[in-house]
């Protein structure tokens, strides 16, 4: 065999090296896209058609249509709380309390109890989501053997335009349920980062019970990056007696074991 030339194996070495070099580049342009696309996903948008008389169809979608309004009625009403270090801006002491969304001190026991009951609804919402999902094959089915019942009632597009509200019912049926999940997993953390709270702060002075202990290093805590809010001392004081008045109405609340 011909002894290759020092000139000869370069050049088949450069003409074997652009192959998995390109390849690469290939499957790097592709995840590009590929996150692209999922960070440019549309809004699911949900608008309730007319009902059809088909009673698997009319069943889906006010089912779809109705866990849409309570998953959205509900997602806006439940209340935010978190776990927050505040300054007084006339004494320069630092405390630790229970606040809303607004910044103001809240009851630990009543933010517990809500997060508790929160999650509980959540959970039946996000069953009630999979409970509707079965219904989406029988709507399905029903729409394919009562096209021309639709198409004389509501026109020719009507198997189409059907059709595609029992597919956005079955993406809005998913969206919700991983929203749900997601929200019970952030409320399982607050709930804590409250009980946290509970077991080494005075809840009535936001005062650590173990001055030597360093807030930040309290498991499940959560407040190490959180800015620190500033309150006069006339709020500070009045949002405790608030959150004091909380805890009366809340009851007991057994922090452990919930």
């Amino acid at each position: 065999m011909k002894k290759l030339t020092f000139l000869t194996a370069l050049l088949a070495l450069l003409v074997a090296m652009p192959a998995p070099v390109m390849a690469d580049d290939d499957n790097d342009d592709k995840k590009a896209k590929k996150e692209k696309k999922a960070k440019e996903k549309k809004p699911i948008v949900w608008e309730m058609p007319a009902l059809t008389g088909v009673e698997s169809i009319d069943n889906y979608l006010k089912d779809v249509d109705e866990l849409y309004n309570k998953f959205e009625a509900y997602r806006q009403s439940v209340p935010f709380y978190e776990v927050r270090q505040i300054k007084n801006t006339e004494t320069g002491e630092i405390i630790t309390a229970v606040v809303d969304k607004d910044g103001n001190i809240r009851s630990a026991g009543m933010a517990f109890m809500q997060y508790t009951e929160a999650v509980l609804t959540l959970t039946n919402l996000a069953l009630e989501a999979t409970n509707i999902g079965v219904g989406m094959t029988t709507a399905s089915t029903a729409l394919a053997t009562s096209s021309v019942t639709l198409i004389t009632k509501f026109g020719l597009r009507a198997p189409k335009t059907y059709g595609n509200a029992i597919k956005v019912g079955g993406q809005l049926i998913a969206e919700c349920g991983r929203v749900a999940k997601e929200m019970i997993a952030n409320f399982n953390a607050q709930k804590k980062s409250i009980r946290a709270y509970k077991n080494n702060f005075e809840e009535t002075t936001g005062q650590l019970k173990d001055p030597s202990v360093d807030p930040a290093t309290i498991e499940d805590l959560n407040i190490g990056e959180a800015a620190i809010l500033e309150k006069s001392t006339e709020e500070i004081t009045a949002g405790f007696a608030a959150a004091t008045k909380e805890s009366e109405a809340a009851g007991d609340v057994d922090f452990d074991n919930i």
